[in-house]
């Protein structure tokens, strides 16, 4: 299997004209499906079915890995099959009903009118080279970069 995980990547850098990073996340997160299916003594890409990948991922979730990491290893499972069968290597796709959990979307923080307020202060209060330090400094203490280590505020004392 490890011939064909080289050929995918090589498909998707000169074909899908992808990035080095995704190159090497696709090709970490195949290896690793390699390793665990090799261990139930599956070495084929043909004789590798829907169950086992959905073992794989069972497996992945019950090691702890985040519902991103594991969307991007379904991913990265979807595409490589998916390949291989278009390339004729194997008869069916037993990834092609794979599902990948829901991945949770973070909800931006805003500033409060009086959050807004204070920073429309600090731009009258200094001038354009102090003003950058400060809006971070601000930041901070806002918790907007969700920093909890000290208290800017403080710091300036």
């Amino acid at each position: 299997m490890e011939q064909e995980i080289k050929g995918f990547v090589t498909y998707l850098h000169n074909v899908k004209k992808t990035s080095q990073n995704t190159e090497l996340s696709y090709r970490r997160d195949l290896v690793k499906m390699m390793r665990f299916l090799h261990d139930q003594k599956i070495d084929r890409p043909e004789d590798v079915t829907e169950t086992n990948l959905n073992s794989y991922i069972l497996d992945l979730e019950k090691k702890g890995m985040s519902a991103a990491t594991v969307s991007r290893n379904i991913a990265a499972m979807k595409g490589f099959y998916l390949y291989l069968w278009k390339e004729g290597n194997i008869s069916e796709d037993p990834a092609e009903n794979l599902k990948a959990p829901k991945v949770e979307k973070k909800v931006p923080d805003i500033l409060s009118v009086e959050e807004m307020a204070r920073l429309l202060e600090l731009l009258d209060q200094t001038g354009e080279a102090e003003y950058r330090e400060r809006l971070q400094q601000f930041m901070a203490q806002s918790d907007i970069l969700g920093s909890h280590e000290k208290d800017p505020a403080k710091a300036e004392k």
